[in-house]
């Protein structure tokens, strides 16, 4: 019989930053990438672009291995939160029009900030303890186990008798959720399986100062307030961005700042963009302009904890500060939707509408963005 063997904790910390991974709204990962990000905007459009985002994080383990382990992980924060911006612009028939390129860097990235510090939260601290207080039972415990389990397969071998197989998937069960300290399963499953009330007066005679059921209950309280806020945390960042036409002139300078705030479900999305551009048409004409817009992104149907369908409704406010061209209304509103469906894990096709409230036009982009970049669940463990 042989059982890989886990710590309880370190398999803690690959659940909770898969968590974290899957509390983010397809919304968010557009603000912020975990490693790669490929994305065309406005495919319907007369003016497309393809995309493709990286943080330094996700260059780094390109040639790094060790990155994603959890020591070499929380030392890499400003990895994380910095990110390289690259588009490639074209007109309506697909023609090259310009560069645009950047960095985004997040000020503010609790979700991040918890996973790095997970190691320091009390749900973390307790399974450390039990683990070092549970070693006696994982090796002395379990050698029982074997043993019997051994002579039941000989006596299995010579006699043939059924009972005795049910016996051996018994104790299989037992050892391994003993090894790999899956104790929140003993309660579960001790009424069918004869070994577990073994577990737990072994482990309770051998350690005294804990009750196992009182523990169980601990964790699965520490466990339940850690994941249950993840969806709550707020991210900031800004972002500076060029852009040169198509003989490498420069067009456009972009400042821009995003703030997201998670509303459990629901995420309140608040953008700005000042941006100074050059018309470089007859004469050089420089502008001046605002963007904003702020709304509420909306997880309308999950699936395996994982963001599947979402709605943004948000208002978009956008003001000419210098130089105004014939024609051009100083201050514009627009009321926009975003349509996010996910497709695969990694693809998200977001279908944006915009409506001119006082124009009373409708206006829609077509998207598809792909988050790419695997960390290797081997990886996640202390080396």
């Amino acid at each position: 019989m042989s059982v890989h063997v886990v710590l309880a904790q370190d398999e803690e910390v690959q659940k909770f930053r898969e968590a974290t991974d899957n509390s983010k709204s397809g919304n968010y990962k557009e603000v912020l990438s975990n490693l790669f990000q490929l994305g065309t905007s406005n495919l319907t459009g007369p003016n497309k672009s393809v995309e493709f985002n990286s943080t330094l994080y996700g260059i780094k383990s390109i040639f790094c291995d060790s990155i994603t382990t959890d020591k070499v992980f929380s030392e890499q924060k400003f990895s994380r939160n910095l990110e390289f911006n690259t588009k490639l612009n074209f007109d309506e028939q697909f023609n090259y029009k310009g560069f645009s390129g950047g960095i985004t860097y997040a000020l503010i990235n609790q979700r991040d900030k918890d996973v790095a510090n997970f190691k320091d939260t009390d749900l973390y601290k307790n399974l450390q303890f039990f683990n070092n207080q549970s070693s006696e039972i994982q090796f002395g415990f379990v050698n029982d186990l074997t043993k019997i389990h051994d002579d039941f397969v000989d006596e299995l071998t010579k006699t043939g008798d059924k009972e005795l197989s049910a016996k051996i998937e018994a104790i299989n069960i037992a050892a391994s959720i003993l090894i790999n300290k899956e104790f929140d399963k003993i309660e579960e499953l001790s009424k069918s399986n004869i070994y577990f009330d073994k577990i737990i007066t072994e482990f309770e005679n051998r350690n005294k100062s804990i009750n196992l059921k009182d523990y169980i209950t601990k964790i699965n309280k520490l466990r339940k307030e850690e994941y249950s806020n993840l969806e709550k945390k707020a991210l900031w960042t800004v972002s500076l961005n060029g852009t040169t036409n198509d003989k490498g002139n420069n067009q456009k300078l972009t400042f821009g700042t995003v703030f997201l705030q998670g509303l459990k479900r629901l995420e309140l999305d608040i953008r700005s963009n000042l941006i100074y551009s050059d018309t470089l048409i007859e004469k050089s004409v420089q502008r001046l302009e605002l963007r904003n817009c702020a709304g509420l992104n909306y997880k309308m149907y999950k699936r395996n904890e994982q963001s599947v369908f979402e709605i943004k409704l948000y208002m978009e406010y956008n003001s000419i500060l210098k130089n105004q061209l014939p024609d051009e209304k100083k201050n514009s509103f627009l009321a926009s939707s975003d349509f996010r469906l996910r497709v695969t894990k990694d693809i998200w096709i977001p279908l944006t509408i915009k409506y001119d409230i006082e124009k009373s036009n409708f206006l829609g982009f077509l998207n598809v963005t792909y988050n790419f970049g695997k960390e290797d669940k081997n990886k996640l463990e202390n080396k």
